[in-house]
């Protein structure tokens, strides 16, 4: 439906079992069309390394950036630009504290008109949150404005207001917006709506995220997939 589009980026448990090759052939035979033109730009999730096994085969079949975080495997967290969008990609099933000094590093230098970071658990969910990250991710985004937060694991839809340390703030210029992405209709129930939540769609409805970015313009849509699929 969308073309143009540069890549897509998926926040994690791109498979169910990590560690059974059965799934990634899945996994690439329904992706085929799109890869065959656009680049997959992957994060690493507790499906994909479960159970703590590793996530050997997720960075076997992949071929990502090696210029993340030296503390942890090589290609689990990498960085790229595209246009004059910055994008982070981290490793939230491996040690959040040893990426804290590649993350801010990056930010400190960063030059790009609009920056975005990927990993899996989401800081702020419908029924969990994660101190740790909020420690020591999200204190970086707010001292060097990232535009927003792209993960998954709840597998519902939450779009945050705009939060610096946590509180809503009255301008996307002034805060990140939270992204829990990735629903899916085996996880329709009832969730509490976090505070900070603007939207909270918890009826299972696939949805994928569209943005584009035109100079200092950017339009972000939730779309529901094609009835077709």
């Amino acid at each position: 439906r969308f073309p143009e589009a540069a890549f897509c980026t998926i926040s994690g448990d791109l498979v169910n079992t990590g560690q059974q090759r059965d799934d990634w052939d899945q996994l690439f035979h329904h992706t085929r069309d799109f890869a065959r033109r656009r680049p997959l730009v992957p994060a690493i999730a507790n499906h994909d390394a479960i159970d703590g096994l590793g996530a050997d085969l997720y960075l076997s079949l992949f071929g990502l950036p090696t210029n993340g975080a030296p503390q942890v495997q090589a290609e689990a967290s990498y960085s790229f630009q595209y246009a004059n969008s910055l994008f982070l990609i981290l490793d939230a099933t491996a040690s959040v504290a040893d990426q804290k000094p590649w993350l801010e590093a990056q930010l400190a230098h960063a030059k790009a008109t609009w920056k975005f970071v990927i990993f899996h658990f989401p800081p702020y969910a419908p029924d969990d949150e994660y101190p740790e990250i909020i420690r020591e991710w999200c204190s970086i985004f707010d001292r060097y404005h990232v535009d927003f937060v792209l993960s998954g694991h709840v597998h519902h839809y939450v779009r945050s207001h705009p939060l610096n340390q946590g509180r809503r703030v009255d301008s996307p210029a002034k805060g990140t917006i939270y992204l829990v992405t990735v629903s899916l209709p085996s996880r329709a129930h009832l969730l509490p709506k976090p505070e900070c939540a603007a939207v909270a769609e918890h009826s299972g409805l696939p949805l994928y995220q569209i943005f584009t970015i035109n100079g200092n313009r950017l339009v972000l849509s939730s779309i529901k997939e094609r009835a077709s699929v």
